[in-house]
């Protein structure tokens, strides 16, 4: 009986195994037929767009991005010096310092001036202008092969041209990104993604009226199955190409014939691939591909037993210029392995041995530096996640003490507590739920980098939806806790439904804050034409004023002569930015006195509001701390002060979003003067112009 029962699970093994086997053979015969298909559809949109009617275009751009896209950037720094009229091509200076980085082959390109440049201009205003430094930015890492930055990227271009309306410009754009994203999806070695990215780069073809170089497109595909060692599949997809090339050029017969050539050395078919290298070799007299050819047709006559041959190719290979030889470690290597089966055919073994050791030693090597890398792109993509992870928990954290602190102000008022503590438990638990995902998604990162650039958008969604469901319940409490303070008979229970309107209130602005913060927030300001900056001062200076009063302060303000009093800005951002500030001074000012000045600047087109107190002060190093969210000056856990430490961020964000700027002047125990500088009248186009406010 055990013997039986032995014998079954071995079967069930066995059953289990080929089960496996086949849907392994299903899935990869699926993957196989989509990229054979896909080819097909690319061969036919490319030979489409051959026959469109040539349009004479005198658009300097257009070159130069074909010139990029097209893997010629080495030769773009010596068209634009020979560009006659440089006005015309927009955007000159980014191109010209994109192109003296490609053209640098040493050191560590992104440290340069030039990299910073166009990084800084990634954040430009003018979209077509960051879509641009973007997706040159792109390009420069997938030089270097560095997948992850070039996701990141590309990700940001496709973002800017999503916001913008569909236009066969946009859809010009688009075809440029996903040209690039096929790229480096080759190079990361993610077949699926690779065939959706070609699929795109098809359709945006047939959208945009770009030529589609089907040619190029269905090697990289073949090439990519080849690395995974699916020679045969390779030898398929470029199977597709064949009927096509009638009155090509002879560069694109010559890519065809090598490819299959090289992919049947790559499944040991060598006498096959013989008849395609032989047709091309005349073809590749003075072409770039003459030494790939020749290498391939050496290779393909070694191990077919013609050794005569095979020498009589590694003679002409030799008698090339070294600056038409490749400069690539894989192509010596090559070489150094037909070399060693020459020499073994020839019953020289001890060269044969010397060649074969070196072969092999060079090759652990370069496989030792490339699993080396891989390690180290693994170990920082966790990093990444262990970031993300961690501030979310620091987010968690914040969110428990708010919570723990509006249970204990109204703790004797049950209704409202118990809703209060409900959506609290609701929040906190949406926020474990992210912590879980994100968990979740540091396991999966390494097979699924692409989807990291998502986290960034799901913050703000998440965000944004928490501001409707906080904004809600809150926008009920608070009215109906002001009707019943009016309508209550008793002084307690005034007093009581006081602190829920100041609680209700109070949350509404951290909300708020923290939206800013966040920039979930970002909607743009809504100017108004003639605001009476006195009119809006004045109640905020007088709730304000009188707190100070309360804790023994003298509490002082004035307008001094020439002070606007009619402004161009907006209402809602000049009231927050002064009770952020007036709030300050009367949080950290134990005794003395605050004083606030409203005047004109240097430079009449800005006028200035000081708000100085003789509170605790802070020390120099301080200050890029306290413009950080979530920061104060003593942040430790035995902190002095109530509060989430975000007002100055939040007044800092919103000044710069008014087009002015944010100065301190403090000592410490001494006070703090804070004074913000804004424009009169319409938002300024460049900062620099902030440097003559003061």
């Amino acid at each position: 009986m055990m013997r039986s029962t032995h014998r079954l699970k071995k079967w069930m093994v066995v059953i289990l195994f080929i089960s496996c086997w086949f849907g392994g053979s299903l899935t990869h015969a699926a993957t196989k037929d989509q990229a054979v298909s896909l080819a097909q559809d690319i061969m036919q949109v490319t030979m489409e767009t051959q026959r469109r009617e040539p349009v004479l275009s005198n658009n300097v751009n257009d070159i130069v991005m074909d010139i990029i896209t097209q893997g010629r950037s080495e030769s773009l720094y010596g068209f634009l010096q020979n560009l006659d009229k440089k006005e015309a091509l927009d955007n000159y200076d980014l191109f010209e310092h994109y192109a003296k980085l490609i053209s640098r082959s040493e050191g560590d390109l992104f440290a340069l001036k030039g990299y910073q440049f166009i990084l800084d201009e990634s954040l430009s205003k003018n979209w077509r202008r960051a879509y641009l430094s973007n997706l040159l930015l792109a390009n420069l890492h997938l030089a270097k092969r560095d997948v992850l930055k070039v996701l990141e990227f590309t990700g940001k271009s496709l973002e800017i041209v999503n916001r913008q309306a569909v236009t066969g410009e946009t859809s010009s754009m688009m075809y440029d990104v996903y040209d690039m994203l096929q790229t480096a999806y080759i190079y990361d070695r993610s077949t699926d993604q690779t065939i959706a990215a070609m699929r795109t780069l098809k359709d945006l073809s047939v959208n945009s009226g770009r030529s589609l170089d089907g040619f190029s497109i269905v090697n990289n595909l073949a090439v990519l199955f080849s690395k995974d060692n699916q020679h045969l599949d390779a030898i398929e997809i470029m199977g597709v190409m064949e009927p096509y090339l009638k009155g090509q050029p002879d560069d694109k017969v010559m890519l065809y014939n090598l490819s299959i050539a090289k992919f049947k050395n790559r499944a040991k078919l060598y006498s096959d691939a013989l008849p395609h290298l032989e047709k091309i070799e005349s073809l590749a007299q003075g072409n770039w591909l003459q030494p790939y050819i020749y290498n391939e047709l050496a290779q393909s006559y070694a191990y077919s037993g013609r050794i005569l041959e095979s020498e009589a190719i590694m003679k002409k290979l030799d008698a090339l210029p070294n600056e038409d030889l490749p400069n690539s470690e894989l192509f010596e290597l090559s070489l150094m392995n037909v070399k060693s089966l020459i020499a073994e055919m020839r019953g020289d073994y001890k060269l044969a041995l010397n060649l074969k050791n070196e072969y092999s030693d060079r090759s652990i090597e370069r496989i030792s530096a490339a699993q080396f890398q891989d390690r180290k792109k693994a170990a920082d993509r966790i990093s990444v996640s262990q970031r993300v992870a961690t501030q979310k928990l620091e987010n968690a954290a914040r969110e428990s003490a708010l919570k723990d602190t509006i249970i204990d102000r109204e703790k004797n008022i049950n209704r409202i507590s118990l809703v209060l503590l409900g959506l609290a438990a609701i929040l906190v638990g949406l926020l474990i739920y992210g912590v879980r995902h994100q968990k979740a998604m540091n396991v999966k990162l390494a097979a699924s980098r692409d989807k990291a650039l998502a986290s960034e958008r799901a913050k703000s969604d998440f965000l944004a939806m928490m501001s409707h469901e906080v904004r809600t319940p809150l926008n009920s409490i608070i009215p109906v806790a002001e009707l019943l303070q009016a309508k209550s008979e008793y002084q307690e229970d005034r007093g009581l439904l006081a602190l829920i309107v100041a609680g209700g209130n109070t949350l509404l602005q951290m909300l708020d804050n923290i939206l800013v913060v966040s920039k979930a927030d970002d909607r743009p300001p809504e100017y108004t034409e003639d605001l009476n900056l006195v009119t809006i001062a004045k109640p905020i200076l007088k709730e304000f004023g009188d707190e100070a009063r309360r804790k023994g302060l003298a509490f002082s303000a004035k307008a001094t002569k020439g002070f606007p009093l009619s402004v161009h800005t907006d209402k809602n951002v000049i009231e927050k930015i002064l009770i952020n500030l007036l709030s300050n001074a009367v949080k950290f000012t134990s005794n003395g006195e605050i004083y606030v000045t409203f005047a004109r600047a240097e430079d009449d087109n800005y006028f200035s509001i000081k708000i100085q107190d003789t509170g605790i002060g802070m020390k120099g190093e301080n200050f890029d701390e306290l413009l950080m969210p979530f920061k104060q000056k003593d942040s430790g856990i035995t902190r002095s002060y109530d509060g989430l430490g975000i007002g100055l961020s939040v007044t800092n964000i919103e000044v710069q979003r008014l087009g002015g700027q944010l100065r301190f002047h403090t000592d410490l125990d001494i006070g703090t003067a804070v004074e913000v500088i804004l424009p009169i009248k319409a938002p300024i186009e460049h900062q620099g112009a902030l440097q003559k406010a003061a």
